[in-house]
């Protein structure tokens, strides 16, 4: 049904997106029109979707790339144009001590790969195919 961002535009469609997040003003700007379904969890928006019950969301394209290893009937189907480039970390002002020892992690993880390897890790547990804890492969207790 989306083959341009004006196609989400429409009254009589369910946008979902997390709520206070840059989906959520994505969703405001792009689908002023649509109803505009805000959830706490992304979770919650895959489980929305996978039931029918909204027509599309806004969500981070990892965190979709994510999911539709999962579920593939989820599809990707447009790009939000924006200028952001990607995730922060925020500290408290005038604490410079802690700001460069903050960026100096930073610049260390992506200089070795580690940065790579979190973010793979991280997609993988949110996709929940990975159990820990007391569940067994099959997601049994133990």
């Amino acid at each position: 049904n989306f083959t341009s961002m004006e196609d989400t535009n429409k009254p009589d469609y369910q946008i979902g997106a997390q709520i206070g997040s840059i989906q959520a003003d994505f969703a405001a700007q792009f689908s002023p029109d649509a109803e505009i379904i805000l959830l706490g969890k992304v979770t919650d928006i895959i489980s929305e979707l996978l039931a029918g019950k909204m027509d599309g969301a806004y969500m981070a394209m990892e965190t979709a790339q994510a999911y539709q290893s999962t579920y593939p009937e989820i599809a990707i189907v447009l790009d939000v144009p924006n200028d952001f480039a990607g995730t922060c970390a925020g500290v408290v002002k005038d604490n410079p001590a802690l700001l460069a020892a903050v960026n100096l992690a930073i610049e260390s993880a992506l200089a070795d790969g580690s940065m790579a390897q979190f973010k793979a890790e991280a997609m993988e547990l949110a996709t929940g195919n990975i159990y820990e804890g007391l569940l067994d492969a099959d997601g049994n207790t133990q």
